[in-house]
């Protein structure tokens, strides 16, 4: 059986610092996260951004051109 998947999107507001709450709460309930920042919410969370989180999707906080 496939787990839920949970995509959390977080933007340069303030409560964007809450953001690896979330993610670790939807982990604890065994859903797959996927975190989705913008350039300047990832600033605040490097080291969670940083290439894969544990038992996440990769990270990517640019706009990757085609």
């Amino acid at each position: 059986m496939t787990r839920p998947a949970l995509y959390l999107i977080a933007c340069a507001a303030g409560p964007a610092q809450y953001v690896d709450d979330g993610v670790r709460a939807a982990q604890a309930a065994e859903w797959d996260t996927c975190l989705v920042l913008s350039p300047t919410a990832a600033t605040w969370w490097g080291p969670l951004v940083q290439g894969r989180a544990p038992d996440s999707c990769p990270c990517r906080v640019h706009f990757l051109a085609c």
